[in-house]
């Protein structure tokens, strides 16, 4: 096998670069609200890189350093599982903080997939618990050769990376993750009026985007239209904007019985609203840019019925209805839930 140190350093210079530069790039309030949380992906620093015979472990080391640099360990006829499993007890060790050299107890290991040449898998290193104790490495990136030659992109990277670090901004916890799950359940049953939703999602916004860098309750368009949400997402070329409408949950998608999948009236109104704010937003952006940062093209979402009455035919259809147009979401109260609910699951704090 052969492979160039020189590429693995220039492509992780980059994606630490991209890292900071979009940081920078940010109103200050943004950037500094991810400071002051937990978050080791975007860890930055100097790094050991493993180089196995099917893709490079790169960990970055934990500690400030003023000069990063680069250590390679070359292991070119072993594949990275094994050096993987070999080395777990190194990665996943907690140190007491002070000192750094008293080992406590280890974290969960990982397993990893054999077969990993052309993923990208990214593994945070905390403490479960109480988060002061000291691992060697902050940040664990397994990257697959092949996709490492072809695949790889440092902005993409960081901006994924920085909008995995607003999730976990937003979400809080996972105990309180699940008890907001338990109550929006419960509401979806219960409310009576779109107001009842609307009052909890205003609170809890990371429902709809978990990873939204901005949100608006009722924005303004000119003083035309009025969407219930807009979130502001960071995405590669700045931010993605996306206008959200929601209604009752209690409201039908489809007429009773009907074998055509034929839409209710109250939901092709609400779709049709999508539509509208599309027209006013494509023939007025440069005056709505005063207010929506890096406006370009947004996308309208609109979050309408629950899953209950949605057969896979009927999902099959609804898709097709709103692939048309690559600017249009659809979503069910319930997928609100499933989408939180996993990634409330993946939480390890």
């Amino acid at each position: 096998m052969t492979y160039s140190k020189e590429t693995i350093t220039k492509q992780l210079d980059s994606y630490q670069s991209e890292i900071n530069n979009t940081l920078l790039e940010m109103p200050k309030e943004k950037s500094s609200s991810l400071y002051g949380i937990r978050a080791p992906i975007l860890a930055l620093g100097s790094c050991n890189i493993f180089i196995c015979s099917d893709a490079y472990i790169i960990g970055f080391i934990n500690g400030f350093t003023s000069e990063i640099k680069y250590n390679f360990y070359e292991y070119v006829n072993s594949k990275s599982i094994e050096i993987w499993n070999n080395n777990q007890s190194d990665f996943f060790t907690f140190y007491e903080i002070i000192t750094k050299a008293t080992k406590l107890s280890p974290g969960t290991k990982i397993n990893i997939n054999e077969n990993i040449s052309n993923c990208l898998i990214d593994i945070n290193i905390e403490d479960e618990t109480t988060g002061v104790f000291y691992p060697l490495y902050s940040k664990i990136l397994i990257v697959g050769i092949e996709y490492f030659n072809s695949t790889w992109n440092s902005k993409e990277l960081a901006i994924n990376h920085i909008n995995k670090a607003f999730e976990i901004l937003n979400i809080e916890c996972k105990y309180n993750a699940k008890n907001l799950l338990n109550t929006y359940l419960i509401l979806l049953e219960t409310a009576h009026k779109e107001e009842e939703v609307q009052l909890f999602l205003n609170q809890h916004p990371e429902f709809i985007y978990l990873e939204y860098e901005t949100m608006l309750v009722k924005p303004n368009l000119g003083g035309i239209y009025k969407p219930d949400y807009a979130f502001a997402l960071r995405h590669l070329n700045g931010l993605q904007w996306i206008f959200v409408e929601i209604e009752k949950p209690s409201k039908k998608i489809f007429t009773m019985g009907n074998k055509n999948f034929q839409f209710t009236s109250d939901f092709t109104q609400a779709k049709g609203q999508l539509l509208e704010w599309d027209r006013y937003i494509t023939n007025n952006t440069l005056y709505l840019k005063n207010k929506f940062q890096d406006l370009f093209k947004p996308k309208y979402h609109l979050i309408y019925g629950r899953q209950s009455e949605i057969t896979v035919e009927k999902r099959e259809y609804l898709t097709v209805e709103f692939n048309e147009s690559n600017n249009r979401i659809f979503s069910t109260f319930d997928d609100l839930y499933y989408k939180f609910n996993k990634i409330a699951d993946l939480l390890n704090r």
